[in-house]
């Protein structure tokens, strides 16, 4: 899809770890522009009280958390209706990706 002068490609490939029995859903987001984007943000998830557990790691709710791969920095921001798990952009011409993986445990 398109948003502005962005090209988007997002798509997702689920799998089990055996490990630690989680589900984890890996969701592959690629941005493309030829123009310089500014003060952009990316919700990847909301939740009535999220956590931040560690660099890049959020508790969304009891049984779901997100981790942002990468150099990708990641915050918490309050709603009005709910808080929310946001990657802040500023994108250059080019392509920026953007991996996240939601964590069902």
């Amino acid at each position: 899809y398109r948003f502005d002068d962005i090209e988007v490609e997002d798509f997702s490939v689920d799998h089990f770890d055996e490990e630690s029995g989680d589900c984890i859903l890996t969701r592959q987001v690629r941005l493309q522009t030829n123009t310089r984007v500014k003060g952009l943000a990316f919700r990847i998830a909301s939740g009535a009280e999220i956590k931040k557990m560690s660099a890049g790691l959020f508790q969304v709710t009891p049984e779901l958390q997100v981790r942002v791969h990468g150099d990708l920095r990641a915050a918490v921001e309050n709603g009005d209706a709910a808080m929310h798990v946001v990657i802040p952009l500023d994108l250059e011409p080019g392509t920026k990706k953007l991996e996240i993986d939601y964590i069902w445990q």
